[in-house]
């Protein structure tokens, strides 16, 4: 593989108030390379205070210009119609990585969750999703409950005595799990920080279940009054 300095992103991180040095020059193939506020990798921006603000935004972003282009090329726009859409264009930007950057915080999650209602309001003077569509806060839990499933079963490379504590006797009783702590802020910002709190409502019987059986009762879940 060859490298190249046209796509060589650099990115310079330091504990706050650390008071450190500017950093260092890199030059590549006479380039220089300076530090970015963020870097991209398969598609995910990483941003320096390691709180996926960027991300976030761009998957805004990506959702309101597909509602533009939606809005301008479809003049009929029934119901079945914008569902399609939704699951064909909107709902995989979404879902992709969403255990990574979603923090599960109402501040960061306000505009995107208003993007989406914009959205359905293409429907016209209905504006309200349809009942098998899940809220934004819905999908991503749903997301990160089917990566937890993988987890606990082992099916991840994610390895789950390295972010939870668990007894013998809680993998055979509906016990809780808990997150190990981790001593730097941004750590209460991620999956697995906040995971077992939905975790820990779903008794051994849903927790052992295949993943296809995990994933149909936990729509159920969502689509009841239960939860």
């Amino acid at each position: 593989m060859k490298w190249g300095a046209n796509k060589t992103q650099r990115m310079a991180l330091r504990y706050q108030n650390s008071g450190g040095k500017t950093p260092m020059e890199i030059l590549f193939n006479g380039n220089t390379i300076r530090p970015t506020e963020t870097l991209e990798s398969l598609g995910i921006l990483f941003s320096k205070e390691c709180i996926p603000y960027a991300q976030i935004e761009q998957v805004r972003s990506s959702v309101r210009t597909m509602r533009t282009l939606i809005r301008k090329n479809y003049r009929i726009r029934t119901e079945e119609i914008l569902v399609r859409l939704y699951k064909t264009y909107i709902l995989p930007k979404i879902n992709y990585c969403s255990q990574q950057w979603n923090t599960g915080l109402e501040a960061h999650l306000r505009a995107l969750e208003k993007e989406i209602e914009n959205y359905w309001k293409l429907l016209g003077a209905r504006k309200r999703p349809p009942k098998n569509i899940m809220s934004l806060r819905a999908q991503l839990i749903y997301n990160e409950l089917k990566l937890m499933h993988k987890i606990w079963r082992g099916q991840s490379t994610i390895d789950f005595d390295e972010f939870f504590s668990i007894s013998e006797l809680q993998k055979t009783t509906n016990k809780h799990i808990e997150a190990k702590t981790f001593k730097h802020t941004f750590a209460k910002y991620t999956f697995a920080h906040r995971i077992h709190k939905y975790w820990n409502y779903l008794p051994l019987s849903t927790r052992n279940l295949s993943p296809e059986l995990f994933k149909n009762e936990i729509k159920l879940l969502f689509n009841s009054k239960k939860h």
